[in-house]
């Protein structure tokens, strides 16, 4: 039980961490666009 607790926690930081990556790719990659066209 407390194994799949685990494993499912590691999931979730998993998910977490790429969306964040992801989002911050996003912004940054608007930054960058942004920058080009000033």
């Amino acid at each position: 039980m407390i194994f799949t607790n685990f494993v499912v926690q590691l999931q979730y930081c998993k998910e977490t961490i790429n969306l964040f990556i992801m989002n911050h790719s996003w912004y940054l990659t608007l930054k960058v666009n942004q920058d080009i066209n000033q």
